[in-house]
């Protein structure tokens, strides 16, 4: 999309947000060492208290589960 717009990718990743998604919080997407730490912590000993719950590694732009 980038290049068929001829703008840097970081412009279409803000156009998105600000047209398709204005109500993600992040405003960007997540990075992959994101998404990993909310997998790293689900998956640790420190998640002990967490039981059923739904995790989202989605940035607030998903407005509900179904």
């Amino acid at each position: 999309m980038a290049k068929e717009q001829n703008v840097s990718k970081a412009e279409v990743e803000k156009q998105f947000f600000a047209t398709v998604r204005p109500t993600s919080r992040l405003k960007r997407f997540e990075t992959p060492e994101e998404v990993a730490a909310v997998v790293a912590f689900v998956a640790s000993g420190q998640s002990i208290a967490i039981n059923g719950a739904a995790v989202r590694a989605e940035g607030g732009v998903i407005r509900s589960i179904l």
